[in-house]
């Protein structure tokens, strides 16, 4: 079974949609994990399965309609806006995430739990720890992200839904909230300065009724444990 992840990687003025596919591989058919440093995902989707698995569901980030995506480069801290077609790839990101982990208990290779499989009680007495895992995936700017996440089913029980998993399904619903209040008109614009002496605006939500702070509070307490599992990427300090 395949299913879709993503979240929000926030920096200091701003932030994108990192989105991820996870798709079930036979452990014989993969390289067992054996040190503490960070390895690939072993049940994460290469490029080309990603891209298949998006076009199949209408998700398409190669598609001409597609907006812009983040540019993401190993050699530089600048992001450069980069437009996709149906003749180019979006470029990967290399994001360091840390996941759930069981052991074998006849060998020292360990595995990331999968999202979809809740752990029985013989995984529960091998320890399950928590360890770092490089994934690649997708960088949606802000709008770009919108308007995918605009896309995504919201509280679908059909199997056909199932694809989208907890982490994208929150921030979905949290997108459409956010709309809400902007046709709302309720932002205001602010001027902060950082500890550098830069200053920068930002828009800032206003919640100045008791059911938007009650929405708030709820979002914050069910927001998913994945979508604090982000360290950044790969060649960040």
């Amino acid at each position: 079974m395949a299913i879709l992840h993503g979240s929000w990687i926030f920096h200091q003025r701003g932030g994108h949609l990192f989105i991820w596919g996870e798709t079930w591989r036979t452990r014989e058919s993969v390289e067992a994990k054996t040190t503490n440093s960070a390895a690939l995902h072993p049940w994460a989707m290469t490029q080309a399965q990603l891209t298949s698995f998006l076009d199949s569901h209408s998700l398409s980030p190669t598609a001409p309609s597609s907006t812009y995506f983040l540019e993401a480069s190993r050699n530089s801290r600048k992001k450069t806006p980069s437009r996709v077609t149906g003749e180019l790839q979006p470029p990967w990101q290399t994001q360091v995430l840390v996941l759930p982990t069981q052991s074998l208990s006849k060998s020292k290779s360990v595995y990331p739990l999968m999202s979809a499989k809740m752990p029985s009680e013989s995984e529960e007495e091998q320890s399950l720890k928590l360890q770092q895992w490089k994934v690649e995936g997708f960088c949606l700017e802000p709008i770009a992200a919108v308007k995918f996440l605009q896309l995504l089913p919201l509280g679908s029980f059909q199997t056909s839904d199932a694809f989208v998993g907890g982490d994208l399904r929150y921030w979905s619903q949290v997108t459409r909230w956010s709309l809400d209040l902007l046709s709302r008109h309720k932002f205001l614009a602010g001027i902060y300065r950082q500890p550098n002496g830069d200053v920068f605006a930002s828009w800032q939500p206003l919640l100045d009724s008791s059911l938007d702070q009650e929405r708030l509070g709820k979002f914050s307490q069910l927001m998913p444990s994945a979508c604090h599992a982000y360290l950044g990427k790969e060649n960040e300090p």
